[in-house]
Parts: structure tokens; sequence; C-alpha cells
């Protein structure tokens, strides 16, 4: 009888429940000690669960580059790293055609925050503004001077690290995040 277990069951059955994720609970409920308590048996019912879990979550397959192929339309648009001998440092500007991040110490998708940003090439400023985010900066919105050349780009006048407010000249070297 498919979906109950009795003690009279064949071993082939029972390897057969084993492997069906539906009914491995009811193996576990089914055969526990009568001695056990309800709440000790719903404990051994879900513990299949936790390790098929765990064997799915652990899988060695590697996921699909999120950035691969992906292209900026603007010379400023990309990922830039910045260039200092301190400890401290923004590792991660991204400028793009949606706005712009910074973020202090990259991890997965964490941003420490995010806005607009525009450019005007003719004066060589950047202006940006500050939507939201995790270690807010102390602007809001805030304008300086930038010059870009190869894959170098410097943004003057404008304290973009919150943990550094007296630094106001920030060098970064682009780089590819899957690298």
């Amino acid at each position: 009888m498919r979906g109950r277990v009795t003690p009279s069951a064949s071993f082939g059955s029972f390897l057969s429940f084993v492997f069906d994720v539906e009914f491995t609970c009811l193996i576990f409920w089914s055969w526990a000690p009568l001695h056990i308590s309800v709440r000790s048996k719903m404990r051994l019912a879900i513990m299949p669960l936790l390790g098929i879990a765990l064997l799915v979550g652990c899988s060695t397959e590697r996921l699909p580059k999120p950035y691969e192929g992906y292209t900026h339309s603007s010379a400023e648009h990309g990922y830039w790293r910045e260039i200092t001998e301190t400890k401290s440092r923004i590792g991660e500007l991204h400028l793009h055609a949606g706005g712009m991040s910074v973020t202090y110490e990259p991890f997965e998708t964490y941003k420490d925050y995010w806005g607009s940003y525009s450019l005007d090439a003719h004066r060589r400023r950047i202006s940006l503004d500050v939507d939201s985010g995790n270690q807010l900066p102390s602007f809001d919105t805030a304008s300086g001077e930038y010059s870009l050349s190869d894959d170098t780009l410097e943004i003057r006048g404008v304290s973009l690290d919150s943990r550094r407010p007296d630094v106001s000249v920030f060098r970064f070297s682009r780089f590819h995040p899957n690298q």
C-alpha cells in the first residue's frame, strides 16, 4: 500500500519510501518507538527533510556569472576599485545607465549606498544624488570634478567614503567583478 509503512513492509518497499521525500517523515513517525513523545517524533520526522535540504543546498555546480556578457554604454560605466595605500577603501563604485552604487567591502549583492549621478563632460563635473543605503555618506546631493582616462577615474571635491570624511580625492581603477 503506497503512502503508509506498516511493520510488515518489505525492505524494497522501505527503500522506495526512503527515497520518496514526500513519505520520509511518515516512515520515521510510524517506526519511532512508542515511548517517545509526540514532540520527539516530530523532531525525528523533520530530520530527514533537513538532511535532504542540506544535500540540495550543498551543490557543487558553478552558478552562472551574473555579469558575463554585460556591456556598458558609456566610457564611465563599469566597476571601479579605489587605488589607495590605506586598508579602508571603496571596494566597488559601480556607474551604470540606471545610476550608481558604492560598496566599501563587496560581498555578494550588498551595497552601502546607491542613487543616481550625472556628468557634465564639457565642464568635467560629476553630480551624485543618494537615494538610499545601508551606510549613508554625509551628503544627499554633491558635486565635484572628475577626470577619466583609459581605466582610471578620479573624483575630486566629494567625500564618497563616510568612514573617511576628510578625504575628497578618490582615484579608481576599472575592474571586472568576475575576476
